[in-house]
């Protein structure tokens, strides 16, 4: 009777544990964007992107150009991902980092009882990498059919979320609108996000983007190797620079022959790409600029089919000067030219009386207005749009960003 007694006690006893181990949990997820992932040499562990000393030396040797298959990039390393940066600081001065997004996150997290967890993915390359991170992120958490998931998504990492939310972890090509990405998460936050692209990543082809004194990390040669730069352009009919005469026109980025008979990117002459890769780097941009016009179509374009209402807050920023067309001078003037800054405008026109309306333009200081206005998935979903004067990181963790969103996870 004894034993009988404790063979009971022991299965009740498994059955609380299993029953424990099966509950309901909590998880706040955290999706960054561009730069927002570190990397490290895998051949030596020395990390890449980024430090306060890389943005005061150069180094010509390390940067986070990519390989392309039939081309020469010798300065192209073999990089791992790390952890989300958190924290750059030059002199004291800290910039460019998801430090105070990731402590507030966490506050919320701990203060709602539940899990935090952030992505980090190659944002380098095709956004499939960060929807496949993504998606194997919470399937690694998922514990129970009835865990509930909450999304805080900034930059680039919300525009892959959006793909994610309408089609889940399948290509393109396969794409078919189901909403079961949509279906893993009780509430979303998107921040920022750069919808329509920007002809900044254009530009940066040929001026590449500094960090502080460092032109190497991601100079104009890598840029062009950057799978990512691709999507991060303007989709057709967005994506505009003014003439001479300071008339807006097509720049037809979509045409991979347009960038090989202007000399643009993989084939501009200062980036000294071998010749005889000609072919190999067309077959790269060929096939990089087909992918992007899907991705940011399947993005963007009206949802088909009534997607469940999910409570959804985007939140962007504006009111603040922002680079966009800039002025293209034509290839007979110059033809890896564009002038984007009101000096270099009247450094190259110099019979320049007033300037046009059309180069005034607003934003949240790197993405112009058009670029991150709400896409119809998020009406689809029934979101509350929150529009900001801030900068386009401090949109993230602003103080009155961090009470709303505190307020809306609740």
């Amino acid at each position: 009777m004894r034993f009988k007694l404790q063979l009971i006690s022991l299965i009740a006893f498994s059955l609380i544990l299993s029953s424990e181990a099966l509950a309901a949990k909590k998880f706040l997820i955290f999706m960054p964007g561009y730069y927002g992932t570190t990397f490290y040499d895998k051949a030596t562990g020395k990390k890449v992107w980024l430090n306060g000393k890389q943005t005061l030396l150069g180094d010509d040797d390390v940067t986070l150009a990519m390989a392309i298959p039939g081309v020469d990039i010798p300065e192209a390393l073999n990089l791992e991902i790390g952890e989300i940066l958190d924290e750059v600081k030059v002199v004291g001065y800290e910039y460019m980092a998801y430090g105070t997004t990731q402590d507030y996150l966490r506050e919320i997290a701990r203060q709602q009882n539940m899990h935090y967890e952030a992505v980090t993915f190659d944002w380098r390359r095709d956004p499939m990498h960060g929807v496949i991170a993504l998606d194997k992120t919470i399937q690694s958490l998922k514990t129970s059919p009835e865990d509930e998931f909450y999304l805080v998504a900034h930059s680039l990492g919300a525009v892959i979320a959006s793909y994610y939310i309408r089609y889940g972890a399948v290509d393109y090509d396969q794409a078919v609108e189901n909403w079961s990405g949509l279906h893993q998460f009780k509430k979303i936050v998107m921040v920022a996000a750069p919808y329509r692209g920007t002809m900044g990543f254009f530009r940066t082809m040929f001026s590449g983007l500094p960090r502080g004194l460092n032109r190497d990390l991601l100079s104009a040669r890598t840029v062009s190797t950057l799978e990512s730069s691709y999507y991060l352009l303007p989709p057709a009919g967005h994506d505009l620079m003014l003439n001479e005469n300071f008339n807006a026109i097509s720049m037809n980025l979509q045409n991979p022959q347009t960038w090989v008979q202007n000399g643009w990117g993989l084939f501009y002459k200062r980036n000294k790409f071998s010749k005889k890769s000609e072919a190999a780097r067309f077959s790269f941009l060929s096939k990089t600029l087909s992918r992007a016009a899907k991705f940011n179509a399947l993005v963007t374009s009206t949802p088909m089919t009534v997607a469940p209402i999910t409570p959804t807050l985007y939140i962007k920023g504006g009111s603040l000067k922002t680079p966009d067309r800039g002025v293209w001078l034509e290839p007979k003037r110059r033809p890896d030219f564009f002038a984007f800054s009101i000096s270099s405008i009247r450094r190259f026109l110099p019979d320049l009386r007033a300037l046009p309306a059309a180069l005034e333009t607003v934003g949240d200081g790197t993405l112009p207005d058009r670029s991150t206005e709400p896409v119809p998935l998020l009406s689809a979903l029934g979101a509350e749009i929150v529009k900001t004067n801030y900068e386009h990181l401090e949109v993230l963790h602003a103080g009155s960003t961090q009470s709303k969103v505190r307020e809306f996870l609740q």
